[in-house]
């Protein structure tokens, strides 16, 4: 009988459950290496428009997109914008 991804999953966090119950701090070491394991998406707006776009966006944002970046115009100001370009007339990419 195979066992299923999910199935194992959840006996790995069953496993954690004394363990989370017991302190709670746990979770703060366990969301530190989770994030530096795995990339969290970011959107980065440059080019004419960007302001109005990135802070559109931001106003209906989804939780797991944590971070939006935007400038008018490039930057190497920002590491999180540096490279990035807008198009060949300067309108907006995300």
């Amino acid at each position: 009988m195979k066992i299923s991804t999910e199935e194992i999953a959840l006996q790995m966090l069953g496993g954690m459950k004394e363990l989370i119950l017991k302190d709670p701090g746990f979770l703060c070491i366990g969301q530190i290496i989770l994030r530096s394991l795995i990339q969290l998406p970011k959107l980065r707006f440059v080019g004419k428009g960007a302001q109005e776009k990135a802070l559109a966006f931001a106003k209906k944002a989804i939780s797991q997109i944590p971070v939006i970046a935007f400038s008018e115009e490039v930057t190497e100001t920002a590491p999180i914008l540096s490279g990035k370009i807008p198009d060949s007339s300067g309108m907006m990419l995300i």
